[in-house]
């Protein structure tokens, strides 16, 4: 789902979605074929990544206030987004 007004989407999972069986620590160091080769390792790629999605966040109607992200891996995203929202 995407917002017409503002351009932030999100997903809609199904109800018996687990995601236990695809987030393991296998995920994130190259063990899973769709997974991150090292997570930790692309570190400053990824915060480069998620400061472009905080500036977007910035330019909406979204500039400010609460941010809670679900499934945050290690926290490059909240720890980008906070300076310019309360992050949880």
């Amino acid at each position: 789902m995407q917002c017409s007004r503002c351009g932030l989407g999100s997903t809609l999972l199904k109800k018996d979605f687990n995601p236990l069986h695809i987030y393991s620590e296998d995920y994130f160091c190259g063990q899973v074929k769709d997974g991150y080769a090292d997570y930790v390792g692309s570190e400053p790629i990824l915060r480069r990544q998620f400061r472009t999605v905080v500036d977007h966040l910035k330019s909406t109607e979204h500039a400010s206030g609460k941010l809670l992200e679900i499934g945050c891996a290690y926290g490059f995203f909240l720890m980008e987004a906070r300076e310019h929202f309360q992050v949880y």
